[in-house]
């Protein structure tokens, strides 16, 4: 397995967690033609869904401020399209050696390091055609408490339709 493939699974594992832990359940599609990975949902909750692209990198995380992502434009494009669901970006950011993505004992199942999401819903246009370096705020931790909220706004969006 080429160490891309490791990187995309641990992400999906990553987000699966996540899920878990409110709950919720994770689609997987056969093929990724709209940069959307998994769709993560309340089971029979109508519009409480929302589609993501997984992304992992091995890039060093600053030590402050906000983390930097490159992302392909085909990705930029897809992920700023108007769609009815939310679609978000999740980045995972792991140690360069994968042997130390996880740690576990016979107390503990440790994974370093973590996932930040990022909405491109109304992202401006651009001129670039091979990728666009993204800004994602440190505060935008992926975590179950927000992907609880961010299914929440969109429960309430359609709820006042």
């Amino acid at each position: 397995m080429t160490l891309n493939n490791q990187k995309e699974q641990f992400s999906a594992a990553y987000a699966r967690a996540v899920a878990s832990i409110v709950g919720l359940n994770v689609s997987t599609y056969e093929v990724d033609d709209d940069s959307i990975d998994i769709t993560i949902g309340r089971a029979g909750g109508m519009a409480e869904k929302i589609d993501i692209q997984l992304k992992c990198t091995a890039e060093p995380l600053p030590a402050e401020g906000d983390l930097k992502f490159p992302l392909k434009i085909k990705n930029y494009q897809d992920l700023s399209r108007q769609t009815i669901m939310p679609r978000i970006l999740v980045v995972l950011f792991v140690p360069e050696n994968c042997v130390d993505w996880m740690e576990i004992s016979a107390e503990k199942a440790i994974l370093r390091h973590a996932a930040w999401w990022l909405s491109l819903a109304n992202a401006p246009p651009t001129d670039n055609d091979t990728s666009v370096t993204l800004t994602i705020p440190r505060t935008n931790l992926f975590t179950p408490n927000i992907l609880t909220d961010l299914l929440n706004e969109t429960r309430n969006k359609f709820s006042s339709l």
